[in-house]
C-alpha cells in the first residue's frame, strides 16, 4: 500500500524509495515467472496449474480474470488456452522480498499476445505481482496479478 504521505507521487518514484528489492528473493520470481510464460507458450493448461498452490489466487486486470482455488484455477487456464493467441511478457523485478518460505514481488513490464494469425498485441505498461511459497524444493504462487496500470 502507498503511504499517505507519498499519495501524489507517481508510483515508479516511491516504489524506488519505499521498497526494497531482496536480490536472492528477486531470482526465485524472476525464474518463476520465466516457468509460468514457457508454460503458457504450451497452450496447455496441465502445464500451468502444477506452478500455483492448491488454494491460490489469480487477478487479471478484467473483472472476468478471477480464480480462487485449483477448481477455479483449472477453468480459467483451459478457457485462456483455447484463446487464439499466446500469452507472454517481459519484465524487471523492480520490488521483492522474503520471510522464510515466502517471497513477494512487482515486476513492471510488457504484456504481448501473439495472435494464431502471427498479429501481435502489446500491452504497455504492464504490472505482474505476486506471492510465492516453498513447497518442497518448488516456489509456488499463492498469488498471481496481472494488470494494465492507467498511464497519467
Amino acid at each position: 500500500m502507498m503511504p499517505a504521505c507519498l499519495h501524489h507521487v507517481p508510483a515508479a518514484v516511491w516504489v524506488d524509495c519505499c521498497v526494497s528489492l531482496d536480490p536472492a528473493a528477486a531470482a526465485v520470481a524472476d525464474a518463476r515467472v520465466r516457468d509460468l510464460v514457457a508454460a503458457l507458450g504450451t497452450r496447455e493448461p496441465e502445464r500451468l496449474l502444477p506452478l500455483f498452490a492448491p488454494n491460490a489466487s489469480l487477478f487479471g486486470s478484467d473483472d472476468t480474470e478471477v480464480a480462487i482455488g485449483r477448481e477455479a484455477l483449472s477453468a480459467f487456464f483451459e478457457g485462456l488456452c483455447q484463446q487464439p493467441a499466446v500469452y507472454a511478457w517481459t519484465w524487471e523485478v523492480t520490488a521483492a522480498g522474503r520471510d522464510g518460505d515466502v517471497v513477494w514481488f512487482v515486476a513492471p513490464g510488457v504484456a504481448r499476445l501473439t495472435g494464431d494469425d502471427g498479429s501481435v498485441q502489446t500491452i504497455d505498461p504492464y504490472r505482474l505481482s505476486g506471492v510465492l511459497r516453498r513447497v518442497g524444493e518448488q516456489w509456488l504462487f499463492e498469488l498471481f496479478n496481472g494488470s494494465e496500470p492507467t498511464v497519467a
